[in-house]
């Protein structure tokens, strides 16, 4: 571990300024609706390259203290967005504003929403599960429990992951097949899933079918309660928030393959088959989702648990500058092809393999 900070539950409180950013803008409008977009595409980045690299271990606090920023985003996560659906119904947004803070709770809800989500889903608690499900439904990815936690865990590395970002994939290619591949395969499992334990024909028992009528049922009543624009916000701020998601996992995995072994078997999962992020900013914003590495070897381990033992290999810089570099395809390899070399180099005559083969060459 290259730095542990101990003692700092209360760093995380910076993903609040998400939230706060929002409050503001519903608030005071005018240029506060644009607040949230700078403070994630312009503050974090530069506290990410002005900062040491380390990450935030758990310290003496209780645990019921790291729990409670996680609840405490999702309360305000949909109390924001009642709120913003209710002030569109009733037409107190103009066009320009309704754009910036369909944008702003967008980015709030991928950039945040989804790493509580995704922290929630893991947990060996229901209720926990539960509300992680909630959460994902508010941006219509619900399929995402099915798939990350059965699919991704398992198959990351190799080809039959969609949320692997294969070597030389363009960030539009990758999201098309990453999108439509991850509700493929939740759907494959829950098919497979409801054969065995109630029979072929069964379709009701699918998790995915019921997801997909909750989400339906839900952009329906909106439409009907609040109207059409209520609605058609609810389903753009999903997408913006998706796309987030998606952006992020291209950044995670990109080019980082299982390799075959001299028994013809993939090779287990490690440290090595996740980029590492260990930017102070990044991980007290984001509920140390930067620890990706370690989160992979160990999935059930709560967020305040990441650290970034294990020398994983290391993103060139933070997230948010890295999903920048992704949007334009010869600055994403002129960064990333370089690194990805150095860090297969270093692999190989670390831990060689009678068969040096990468998945990824079969992809």
């Amino acid at each position: 571990m290259r730095r542990g900070i101990r003692d700092s539950a209360m760093a995380h409180a910076l993903a609040f300024a998400y939230p706060c950013m929002i409050c503001l803008a519903l608030a005071y409008r005018g240029p506060f609706v644009w607040m949230t977009p700078v403070l994630g595409g312009v503050l974090f980045p530069i506290l990410d390259e002005l900062l040491p690299k380390g990450n935030y271990a758990h310290g003496r606090l209780g645990k019921h203290r790291w729990v409670l920023l996680v609840w405490g985003y999702v309360l305000s996560h949909f109390v924001l967005l009642l709120t913003l659906l209710y002030l569109t119904a009733s037409g107190g947004l103009g066009l320009l504003e309704l754009f910036g803070l369909t944008l702003s709770f967008g980015i709030m809800a991928g950039a945040l929403g989804f790493p509580v989500a995704h922290e929630l889903i893991h947990s060996r608690a229901r209720i926990e599960r539960s509300i992680g499900l909630v959460l994902l439904c508010s941006s219509m990815y619900m399929h995402f429990r099915i798939e990350h936690v059965h699919g991704h865990h398992r198959n990351v590395g190799t080809h039959r992951d969609p949320a692997t970002a294969r070597f030389g994939e363009s960030l539009g290619t990758f999201l098309l097949r990453s999108v439509t591949g991850q509700f493929v395969s939740a759907w494959a499992y829950e098919r497979e899933r409801v054969r065995k334990q109630h029979g072929a024909g069964h379709f009701a028992f699918s998790r995915t079918v019921v997801y997909l009528c909750v989400q339906l049922c839900l952009v329906t009543g909106l439409w009907l309660l609040l109207g059409g624009v209520a609605a058609l916000l609810f389903i753009v701020q999903a997408c913006i928030a998706v796309l987030l998601l998606e952006t992020v996992n291209y950044i995670e995995h990109y080019g980082l393959v299982r390799r075959i072994r001299p028994d013809g078997r993939t090779e287990r999962v490690t440290v090595e088959h996740s980029w590492n992020s260990s930017r102070l900013a990044t991980n007290a914003a984001l509920f140390n989702l930067g620890l990706h590495s370690h989160h992979h070897v160990h999935p059930s381990d709560r967020y305040w648990e990441l650290t970034d033992a294990g020398q994983p290999p290391e993103l060139p810089y933070g997230y948010f500058v890295m999903i920048v570099l992704a949007t334009i395809p010869p600055a994403w390899r002129r960064v990333m092809h370089p690194h990805l070399a150095r860090h297969r180099s270093d692999t190989a005559r670390q831990r060689p393999l009678t068969s040096t083969r990468f998945i990824s060459e079969r992809m």
